[in-house]
């Protein structure tokens, strides 16, 4: 297992146009590269981090730092979180989607999905072209680049503790399914890709269906956690397999009551909810590299999300805002980042033959073969499952091509 700390990274967001002047909102903070310190505190508060932004970094900038080698560690087998965590109105949706056009305006999602797919297509095209000009079996079976890869994508968002699937809004919840460590959403659409415009399409069609609500602090304040999923699957011809998946987790933002202070009761249990999950995640992150504690599984985000915990590469991206209104709530955000910089966790490559064979060892008490039975029976659970995804991948795909078919014979039949 390789150990490391995950790194955290900190954005400050430019000042809003209802604010005061800039001089003004940044005279309570300091920052330079990897630092931030607050002013006017006794004693002195300052903290360290990967990386500081300052509010004129761009958005590719923030993924050259952030995201840049993503794509060969998914493709390696190592299971990737990214967290993007802050108050309300922070920029935390901004860095992570920002928009589709123009290109420099695109955010950390849609850049890392695009390199993605460019890098599985530029390892698929070396591997094509050494099969052509390698005529020695031997060679190419063991060449590391003669591997198939597919790509699938799920997209759902937690709402008052329930998920709902925003790439299908009008399917009703999502079951989550949790067999030891292997974490399933029964009745979820899972789309299989190929190309980077089929995973902006599915961007686009879920972030229309997010849940918004209007609190004191933002206008179109997020109401939910948003996590974009995608599973990359690598496979040789000598059997072995590689796996990986990327969550991308938009947090909601945190929160004090005064933000929802004089709403209707909706919004306040939204941010009852909201803020109930942010206490349980940061559970599970102090936890990380250690064995979870079960309370703080006790939210279905936490659930959802128990395998970022461990065995996992993770990132905190952590949004604050310059305005000094918001002093005491960047104070404590960062009070947070903080502590998830001073997590120590592991994570190894999800490397395994397609066919493993059970034995039971002949010394095997009555006890112990049931106990492999009941584990037997899970592992044909997960699998049937994750058969009837694939099984629904595939139709969604199959279904979307004739009707792209038919809709080019009646545009034929027109002419």
């Amino acid at each position: 297992m390789k150990a490391y700390t995950p790194s955290v990274y900190v954005r400050f967001r430019p000042s809003l146009p209802h604010e005061s002047n800039k001089s003004d909102c940044e005279s309570w903070f300091e920052i330079d590269q990897n630092s931030v310190k607050i002013n006017q505190t006794l004693p002195e508060k300052k903290y360290n981090f990967s990386k500081v932004f300052p509010s004129t970094a761009t958005q590719k900038e923030v993924y050259h730092t952030i995201a840049l080698d993503l794509a060969d560690s998914l493709l390696n087998g190592f299971d990737t979180t990214i967290f993007a965590y802050g108050q309300t109105g922070s920029g935390k949706t901004h860095t992570m989607y920002g928009k589709m056009s123009p290109d420099s305006e695109l955010g950390l999602v849609p850049r890392i999905c695009n390199v993605l797919i460019f890098t599985i297509n530029e390892k698929l095209s070396k591997s094509k072209k050494e099969k052509k000009n390698i005529k020695d079996e031997e060679s190419m079976n063991n060449d590391d680049d003669d591997s198939e890869i597919f790509v699938r994508c799920t997209y759902v968002q937690v709402y008052n503790d329930r998920i709902l699937d925003l790439l299908s809004p009008k399917t009703p919840e999502v079951k989550l399914r949790c067999f030891k460590q292997t974490v399933l959403l029964e009745g979820v659409r899972t789309e299989i890709v190929s190309t980077s415009k089929e995973i902006l399409g599915l961007i686009e069609i879920g972030n229309k269906n997010k849940k918004f609500s209007e609190t004191n602090d933002n206008k179109a304040s997020s109401r939910s956690h948003t996590v974009f999923s995608i599973e990359v699957n690598r496979s040789y011809p000598d059997g072995v397999t590689r796996s990986a998946t990327l969550n991308l987790v938009d947090l909601a933002g945190s929160e004090n009551y005064k933000a929802v202070e004089g709403k209707n009761i909706q919004v306040k249990d939204e941010h009852n909810f909201i803020n109930k999950d942010l206490h349980f995640l940061t559970m599970c992150t102090s936890g990380m590299g250690k064995k979870l504690i079960p309370s703080a599984l006790s939210c279905t985000l936490t659930k959802l999300l128990q395998n970022s915990f461990r065995n996992c590469f993770t990132y905190f991206l952590v949004t604050v805002s310059p305005n000094e209104t918001n002093k005491l709530e960047t104070i404590r955000t960062l009070n947070q980042a903080a502590e998830f910089a001073s997590v120590k966790a592991g994570a190894t490559a999800k490397i395994c033959p397609i066919s493993q064979n059970v034995v039971l060892p002949s010394t095997s008490t009555l006890e112990e073969a049931q106990q492999k039975i009941k584990e037997l029976e899970e592992q044909v659970q997960i699998l049937t499952a994750k058969l009837k995804m694939y099984e629904t991948a595939e139709g969604n795909k199959v279904t979307n091509v004739s009707q792209k078919q038919e809709q080019e014979q009646e545009e034929k039949q027109e002419e």
